[in-house]
């Protein structure tokens, strides 16, 4: 499951998806603290990169 964004919103995206047992990939600039200590086993990706055509493409 793909979250776009670091923050809050995607804290709580990311909180209930592996409460369900994603496999979540977090893409920001910046991530926060709270969601790399959520996501620190290695069933998750945190990739911190700002979004870009050539990422989107490739995600498609």
């Amino acid at each position: 499951m793909l979250i776009v964004g670091g923050g809050e919103v995607a804290l709580r995206k990311a909180d209930l998806l592996s409460r369900a047992g994603a496999c979540i990939t977090i893409l920001a600039p910046d991530i926060s603290h709270e969601i790399r200590e959520l996501l620190s086993d290695n069933k998750h990706e945190l990739i911190e990169k700002t979004i870009t055509n050539p990422i989107c493409q490739a995600l498609a």
